[in-house]
C-alpha cells in the first residue's frame, strides 16, 4: 500500500490507525475485488454465478485503466474507491448526455471516473465507526492524487441513496441530465442499474471544489487536529455529534 493520509481515531478503545491510499501489490488488489464481490453479492447489483472466483471486476480492471484507492485497519481493507482513466469514461458510455459547461473544454486526458464506491466496518470491530469520516478521508486523498495529476474533474454514477447520504454530507457531486441510458443484459451491473427501488443516476465532480470542500473539514479543529503533513487526529469528544452527522 501507498499510504498518503493517516487517521488517529483519537481512542484508546481502537486498536489501529486508519491509513488511506492507493493499493499497490496484486494481493492487496485482489483484496479490493474480493471486498467489491462480497458487498455487491450482497446488494444483488452482480450476477454472483458468474464470478466463481468471488473477485468482481470488469473490463476496466482487466484492461490496466483502473486505479485503486483504499482504506485499511488492522491490515484489513474495509473501504475502496476506483479511479478510471480511459476514453470515453464508463458514464458516457452508459449514458448520453450534454457535456457540463464546466468540463467542456477540458481535454479528455484530464479527466477520470470515479467508482465502486464501498466503505464498510472492520470485521469484528464493535465500537462505533464513523464512515462518513472515513468517505471524507478517502476523497482527501483521491483530490490530492488527481491535484498531483492534473485531472481537472471528472464523472461517476452513483445510487440515489448514495447521493442522499452525500448531500447530507454536503459532498460536491453535481446532477448531470441525461437523455438516454444505455444499459443491457450482458452489462456488469446490470442489476444495479435496474432496481427500481433505488435507482442510479450519473454525476460530475471538479477537483477544486471537492478539494476546497475537503480542506474546510478537514481544517476545522473543533472536529479533526492536523498533526502533521498526512497525520490527522479524530477528536473523540465529538463522537455523539458525528454519530447524527457524518455516520450511516
Amino acid at each position: 500500500m501507498i499510504t498518503l493520509n493517516e487517521l488517529d481515531l483519537g481512542s484508546k478503545k481502537y486498536t489501529s490507525n486508519i491509513f488511506f491510499g492507493l493499493a499497490e501489490t496484486k494481493e492487496e488488489i485482489e483484496q479490493v475485488y474480493n471486498l467489491r464481490y462480497s458487498v455487491y453479492s450482497k446488494k444483488e447489483y452482480i450476477f454472483s454465478e458468474k464470478y466463481p472466483n468471488k473477485k468482481e471486476t470488469d473490463e476496466y480492471d482487466l484492461n490496466n485503466q483502473s486505479i485503486y484507492f483504499i482504506a485499511r485497519y488492522n491490515n484489513e481493507i474495509f473501504a475502496c474507491i476506483r479511479l478510471i482513466r480511459s476514453n470515453p469514461l464508463p458514464t458516457q458510455v452508459i449514458y448520453t448526455f450534454n457535456e457540463p459547461l464546466e468540463l467542456i473544454n477540458t481535454p479528455t486526458q484530464y479527466k477520470v471516473e470515479l467508482g465502486r464506491f464501498i466503505i464498510t466496518k472492520p470485521n469484528n470491530l464493535n465500537l462505533f465507526f464513523p464512515r462518513g469520516i472515513v468517505l471524507i478521508f478517502l476523497f482527501l486523498t483521491i483530490m490530492q492524487y488527481c491535484k498531483q495529476n492534473h485531472y481537472v474533474g471528472g464523472y461517476a454514477f452513483i445510487k440515489q441513496s448514495l447521493e442522499k447520504k452525500m448531500s447530507k454530507l454536503k459532498i460536491p457531486f453535481y446532477k448531470i441530465i441525461y437523455h438516454t441510458k444505455n444499459i443491457n443484459r450482458q452489462d456488469v451491473l446490470y442489476k444495479y442499474f435496474t432496481q427500481k427501488e433505488d435507482p442510479v443516476m450519473p454525476v460530475f465532480f471538479l477537483e477544486t471544489q471537492f478539494s476546497k470542500y475537503i480542506n474546510k473539514i478537514i481544517g476545522n479543529n473543533f472536529i479533526i487536529l492536523r498533526k502533521r503533513d498526512g497525520l490527522y487526529k479524530l477528536r473523540y469528544i465529538v463522537y455523539n455529534i458525528l454519530m447524527k452527522l457524518l455516520s450511516y
